[in-house]
Order: structure tokens, then C-alpha cells, then sequence
């Protein structure tokens, strides 16, 4: 038996259990309009891990710019914890795409995720992420005041967003989003996008019984 039906068949075993995983593998296909680090954590920032970030500078790597080629990273999240993508752009216009692909099926940047601004500004091609403790607490301030809001998004990975038509790697289905508006933002300033990535419910109902009906849809 392959790898692949082997891991399907176990995750099945888990779901007509009622039970689901306590740790969700994740394998994740994301990019911006320019820079971004990806994280997960509660919804507080308790527990903050950094999971991977795309390149510095003003250049792709690999791709063009730094939006041309979407990073791949795989990890391990805790059921119930949040993704948290904290972006800026250099200039002009700005956007994160991804899709996230667990047990129970992919989930996409669209509308069902949140964003808040931070206090971190003045960020360019060549800055470092802010330090795990500094994200955290900006996380735990967002939450605080109740400062999530919907992100704006228009095009989906499939049509032309500002000329670029598809990212290789990213669904499809997949929609590029953003703080407010892509080309009105303050440039240099890190916004925080976050989901569950669809798996708000720890029931074997709401929760695993889904993920059964995506696995052998």
C-alpha cells in the first residue's frame, strides 16, 4: 500500500473514531507583495512558533519578484491554535496568497480570515521579522482590544491580479487579501493575518466528520 493511502487510511481510522488528531499536519503553499513569516499560535500568541519566511531583498528567490513563487513549509499545529501570517509591503501595491492543506482538506487566504494592523512600521526589503516575544505581544494587544477586522481581497489565484495571472504551487482557489485596500495601505507597516484554517471545532461532528467527507469526496 502507498504512503499517501496509508496516511488517508489512518486519518479515516481517527475520524470514524470520533476523535481528532491533536496535532494537524500542515503543508502550506503561501506568498505576498513582498515579505512575510509565518507563525501559529493561540489565540492570545500563547505558545508562538515561527514556522518559515520567504526571502529578504527586492528579488525572488526563486522567481522574479518576491511574489512570482510561493514558499513551501510544512509543520505541526496543535488543534484549536491559529496561522498567522505578519506581512508588509515595500511599495505600491500589497497582498498574501496561500493555501494550507490539513486532514480535513485545503483552506485559503479569502474572506474568512482575520487581519489587524501592528505597531511595527518602517519595514523594508532588508528587515528581519519582529522577535517571537515582540509578535506575541502584539498578538496578545490585537486580541485585547478586539482589533480583528476582514481583510480585503478581490482576485483569486486564477485571474489576473495586477498581471499576475497564477502562482505556481497555490490553489487556484486561493484569493489574494489585504489590510483595508492593496494600494492605500502604510507601506512598511507589518499587518497580521490569521485563521484556524477551518478547524474552529474540536467535536467529532462538527470537526473530524468533515474531514471524512473531504478525504473521500
Amino acid at each position: 500500500m502507498k504512503a499517501t493511502a496509508i496516511a488517508l487510511a489512518s486519518a479515516a481510522a481517527l475520524l470514524i473514531a470520533g476523535a481528532a488528531p491533536a496535532a494537524v499536519s500542515v503543508t502550506a503553499h503561501v506568498t505576498a507583495d513582498n515579505h512575510y513569516g509565518v507563525y501559529t499560535a493561540d489565540d492570545s500568541g500563547g505558545g508562538l512558533t515561527f514556522r518559515g519566511r520567504n526571502e529578504t531583498g527586492e528579488s525572488g528567490s526563486p522567481g522574479t519578484y518576491n511574489w512570482s513563487e510561493a514558499e513551501t513549509l510544512s509543520f505541526a499545529m496543535d488543534l484549536g491554535e491559529y496561522v498567522y501570517i505578519a506581512a508588509w509591503d515595500n511599495k505600491v501595491i500589497g497582498g498574501v496568497l496561500g493555501d494550507f492543506e490539513t486532514f480535513a482538506g485545503i483552506s485559503y487566504t479569502d474572506g474568512s480570515w482575520e487581519v489587524a494592523p501592528t505597531s511595527f512600521t518602517g519595514y523594508d526589503a532588508s528587515s528581519a521579522l519582529p522577535g517571537d516575544a515582540a509578535m506575541a505581544a502584539e498578538i496578545a494587544s490585537i486580541e485585547s482590544s478586539g482589533g480583528w477586522g476582514t481583510p480585503y481581497g478581490t482576485s483569486t489565484n486564477g485571474a489576473p491580479w495586477f498581471g499576475i495571472a497564477t502562482v505556481p504551487d497555490v490553489d487556484p482557489l486561493a484569493t489574494w487579501i489585504w489590510y483595508d485596500s492593496y494600494q492605500y495601505q502604510p507601506f512598511g507597516t507589518v499587518f497580521i493575518f490569521r485563521s484556524k484554517l477551518g478547524l474552529e471545532s474540536t467535536s467529532a461532528d462538527e470537526t473530524t466528520w468533515g474531514g471524512v467527507k473531504k478525504l473521500f469526496r
